[in-house]
């Protein structure tokens, strides 16, 4: 029998009859706890002592271990319409050299290109912006009631805006 088991059923008995038990039977280990002199654990184990268990395996490994190695087939995709439109509008992220060198547009092309997009994109931020004063003003929304992140990125939001529209006035003179 257990120690909480023992400790369990004499604290459902009577006081007078707990007192008529033996007292060894209370305070005594168990024989298979008096046994335990020692225990290992996985604590003091260092990683794995080799490195290269997890590689990859070539192709004469996995013969010789009596497998064989399948060919994996290329699934056909469909490129979602996000992909499609970044591709269309040159959105994918180049170096400047790679972007400076291109030869598909002319400077001037690409000049009036990015002018497009910026304009574009602002919109949609003037949007967001129109829709979210909205429902500020009309949930009579503190700044208050703000996170204290939220305050931290209109601050940055702002200097960028700042930054932008000097970049802008240099592009345009």
């Amino acid at each position: 029998m257990s120690k909480g088991y023992i400790n369990e059923m004499v604290s459902k008995l009577r006081l007078s009859e707990a007192e008529e038990l033996p007292k060894d039977l209370l305070d005594s280990d168990t024989e298979s706890e008096k046994e335990v002199s020692e225990i290992s654990t996985t604590a003091g184990v260092p990683g794995y002592q080799t490195p290269y268990a997890f590689g990859s395996a070539d192709d004469d490994t996995i013969e010789a271990m009596g497998y064989k190695k399948v060919k994996t087939k290329k699934k056909n995709v469909k490129e979602s319409a996000f992909m499609q439109l970044s591709k269309e509008l040159y959105l994918n992220e180049i170096s400047y050299k790679e972007y400076k060198s291109d030869s598909t547009m002319s400077s001037k092309q690409k000049v009036n290109k990015a002018i497009h997009e910026v304009n574009r994109k602002m919109f949609e931020i003037e949007s967001i912006i129109r829709r979210n004063l909205k429902l500020k003003q009309e949930m009579k929304v503190n700044n208050s009631e703000f996170w204290k992140s939220t305050q931290g990125k209109m601050y940055k939001i702002s200097e960028r805006l700042i930054r932008i529209a000097g970049q802008l006035k240099e592009l345009n003179s």
